[in-house]
């Protein structure tokens, strides 16, 4: 079953030695610590696609989900002291930052208006990259576009970044269990609803 299949794809990688990218985190980290800002630059690297694919998968909006994420590394690299490592991986606390400052833009440009009411802009410009195309399908589009804010942020923060569930509660401020329950019901409505899809969307994570 497809569930069977997100339930292994999304747990199998939690007995596995620490991979190329997670050493490369832990050693710029590490660099940074001592002061060495230029190691910075590994981080923008290990996570600038996954940066901008979490905010235009979202906002549907390519220059804008582009802008923010240039906003996102440059407050990280500003605070980067402020990331304490015993809180929780550097990952979460990024998305926490671009979260945070996809909130506020929107907020800034619609004050009165329901934030949630504005994350379906529409962008027609065509997007370059082998991955962007990937991301803006028409089939991938659509699917998307009928599920809810949180539950948009929840497939991709699970599927795609392979966040476990206690880094998505980090990022999101929601509870760990329920994000388990939310996750199961979303994949077997996503089973009844668009079976073809969502074994896409695995085979694009894989």
């Amino acid at each position: 079953m497809l569930l069977d299949a997100v339930t292994y794809n999304s747990s199998i990688k939690t007995s596995e030695a620490p991979s190329v990218s997670e050493l490369k985190e832990r050693e710029a980290l590490r660099a940074l610590q001592n002061g060495d800002t230029e190691k910075f630059v590994i981080l923008y690297d290990l996570y600038m696609e996954k940066i901008y694919r979490y905010l235009f998968f979202r906002l549907h909006h390519k220059e804008l989900a582009e802008d923010l994420t240039s906003q996102t590394f440059l407050q990280a690299y500003s605070k980067i002291h402020q990331y304490d490592s015993t809180k929780g991986a550097f990952g979460a606390w990024l998305y926490r930052v671009a979260r945070n400052l996809m909130i506020d833009e929107i907020r800034r440009k619609k004050p009165t208006d329901n934030i949630d009411q504005h994350f379906d802009l529409k962008d027609d410009t065509n997007i370059e990259t082998e991955t962007d195309r990937t991301l803006n399908s028409e089939a991938v589009q659509k699917l998307m576009e009928t599920l809810p804010l949180d539950a948009r942020e929840l497939l991709t923060l699970r599927l795609w970044d392979e966040l476990s569930y206690a880094e998505i509660a980090a990022v999101t401020g929601k509870n760990e269990g329920a994000l388990k329950m939310q996750f199961s019901r979303l994949v077997k409505k996503l089973q009844e609803t668009a079976p073809a899809i969502l074994l896409a969307l695995l085979i694009i994570n894989i």
